[in-house]
């Protein structure tokens, strides 16, 4: 089971990173997310107003409960260069401004004691990373424009799971077809999926395809493998 905690509130905030705010040092100003870096005027201003290394900087209190299990953060938007920083150490790179982040904590946390969390963010023009290397015709703007918040896990808990349903090609039906014939389908298909997890090498899981409480399928099988399952009974989708 995933605990999920939310941390949008109490960040100190700077546009001017360096060294002393990785420190816990320096002026800033105390913000909450979403955060845009700079507000922009209506019009006429130049690109480079948005353009800088910026620093969001907080405390996580980590309590003693969480012993044996496993802290994760997750960045759901940064503009656009992210670099995490735990306890002074680099944790994590992130050269996308448009997909979500996340970071194992558990290497660096001691429960019952205090853990640094430092972003830095450059949201600079960089030709080695999208949207930029091209043409962009619109503005990037800068900040942590998304929700963060940490995730508590078990030792082993699910990191991704992909399923793709496959209708055989002879289940067809005509595009005015009714209700009625599509519920009243029934067939063999296949389920193939793909799930990845977090925890020890070797572990086994086991997946299950259910027809109301009876089981059709099942199979074991290891971490990332793509397994295949034959479910007979399958009916089409009725919304």
């Amino acid at each position: 089971m995933t605990t999920k905690i939310p941390l949008n509130h109490g960040w100190e905030f700077t546009r001017d990173f360096d060294e002393a705010f990785l420190a816990g040092k320096g002026r800033f100003e105390e913000v909450d997310l979403p955060h845009c870096g700079v507000t922009t005027p209506f019009s006429y201003f130049s690109e480079e107003i948005y353009q800088f290394r910026a620093g969001y900087r907080r405390i996580i209190a980590v309590p003693k409960a969480i012993a044996g299990k496993r802290l994760f953060l997750k960045i759901d938007g940064a503009a656009q260069h992210l670099t995490v920083w735990v306890n002074g150490k680099k944790a994590a790179t992130h050269a996308c401004g448009y997909t979500a982040l996340r970071v194992e904590l558990t290497p660096y946390m001691t429960p019952g004691e205090d853990l640094s969390l430092v972003l830095e963010l450059d949201s600079r023009e960089s030709l080695d990373q999208p949207p930029f290397g091209y043409v962009v015709d619109y503005l990037t703007y800068a900040g942590l424009y998304r929700e963060v918040s940490l995730e508590l896990r078990e030792p082993t808990s699910m990191a991704d799971v992909f399923a793709m349903p496959k209708v055989p090609p002879e289940v067809a039906l005509a595009p005015d077809c009714t209700a009625e014939e599509v519920s009243s389908v029934r067939f063999t298909g296949t389920v193939t999926s793909r799930i990845a997890y977090w925890g020890e090498s070797g572990t086994k899981l086991r997946q299950r395809v259910l027809l109301g409480e009876e089981v059709v399928a099942e199979e074991e099988f290891a971490r990332a493998e793509e397994v295949t399952l034959t479910v007979p009974g399958a009916a089409l989708w009725d919304p």
